[in-house]
């Protein structure tokens, strides 16, 4: 019986933040074709203005050879502002930013003003993590004059390497988003 009442015990504190709702499991959409994917971070607001949302892991080993890029915009609140991050891994587990523009992507993405860039260079930089990493994710940072009603989408972009199979190509990245 105390075995029982340690197990569930220890089985609360993994499912209830998952209950609770995690800042770390923003879902994406992913449309993959045989030579391209785009993604899509659900949009979705931030509770919290100074906050930290993460989407879901996406693979990305099957394209990280070639440019790809982000566009993100905000739905035009005054005052907004959000910084977008990228952070890369090997194994989902450890997280590093991205090395190129000071770990941010865009700083300050406000007032519905679309912005977009590669991703993989920056103000002519090549980020190593980008052609290195098997996974990326996407890190919305809220600052300190940002509502809370501000709600944020994310595209990107990438193009497949052209090295891959035919039969390698089709749904690889899609059926491994975590």
């Amino acid at each position: 019986m105390k075995r029982l009442f340690i197990f569930i015990v220890a089985l609360s504190f993994v499912a209830l933040p998952v209950i609770a709702g995690s800042t770390y499991d923003k879902p994406v959409s992913v449309w993959e074709s045989e030579t391209d994917i785009a993604v899509q971070v659900t949009p979705f607001a931030m509770a919290d203005s100074t906050g930290n949302y993460y989407s879901k892991a996406i693979y990305i080993g099957d394209c990280n050879t070639i440019n790809a890029f982000c566009t993100a915009w905000t739905n035009a609140q005054t005052n907004d502002d959000v910084n977008l991050h990228l952070e890369y891994s090997v194994d989902r587990e450890t997280w590093k930013d991205m090395t190129v523009g000071s770990g941010k992507l865009f700083d300050d993405l406000n007032g519905g003003t679309l912005q977009s860039d590669t991703i993989n260079v920056v103000a002519g930089v090549a980020d190593a993590l980008y052609h290195t990493a098997l996974y990326v994710r996407v890190h919305l940072d809220g600052q300190t004059s940002n509502p809370s009603t501000t709600e944020v989408t994310v595209l990107l972009h990438f193009t497949k390497h052209k090295a891959l199979p035919v039969k390698q190509q089709s749904k690889r990245v899609r059926n491994r988003v975590s």
